[in-house]
């Protein structure tokens, strides 16, 4: 499985239009959190897992910049693919009353990138689908509580950016109730 996403990533990000300054972006919602009783947990075994398999699945893709906010579970999911590339991720605090600022500055970072490479973001549940929306105009669902495995390839296109959504690491388990 891990080749086909890096297959698919890859040949997603090739053929876009050589033109564009940013080839892409890859968003995700954070590993598997602990449930650790704290506002700022880590990551559960699993969530350590899907952080190696991110990095396994953009083996051979240019990483322009990791985003993440300030909390340790998005951290930690990009830390594979921080210590593979040697790139600190951009931190972009959230919070409920500054979620249109980080979802904003996010994506005018990527927009407004000159870097030829892929952005990474690892987001929560509640940014993730806004980010993308953002970016590329397009609606996606809302992601589960339970749901650590979508990742969504954003492939420049015009102005903006076309999204092919995909899964990538350990299946979820089936969808209890949305979560933030």
């Amino acid at each position: 499985m891990r080749q086909v996403i890096s297959i698919l990533i890859l040949s997603l990000l090739i053929a876009a239009p050589s033109s564009a300054d940013c080839a892409g972006a890859v968003i995700v919602r954070h590993a598997e959190k602990a449930e650790d009783g704290t506002k700022d947990p880590g990551l559960t075994e699993a969530g350590h897992a899907r952080a190696e398999a991110l990095a396994d699945a953009l083996e051979g893709v240019r990483v322009a910049g990791l985003i993440a906010s300030q909390y340790r579970r998005t951290r930690l999911t990009l830390s594979a693919l921080e210590r593979r590339e040697g790139v600190d991720p951009v931190i972009v605090p959230a919070g409920p009353d500054t979620l249109d600022a980080h979802v904003e500055a996010i994506a005018a970072r990527v927009r407004d990138s000159r870097d030829h490479g892929v952005w990474v973001i690892a987001g929560h549940s509640n940014t993730v689908p806004r980010i993308v929306e953002a970016l590329s105009g397009d609606t996606i669902a809302p992601i589960d509580e339970s749901t650590y495995d979508r990742i969504f390839v954003l492939i420049p296109a015009g102005d903006g950016f076309e999204v092919v959504t995909a899964r990538y690491g350990a299946a979820s388990p089936a969808p209890s109730r949305p979560a933030d």
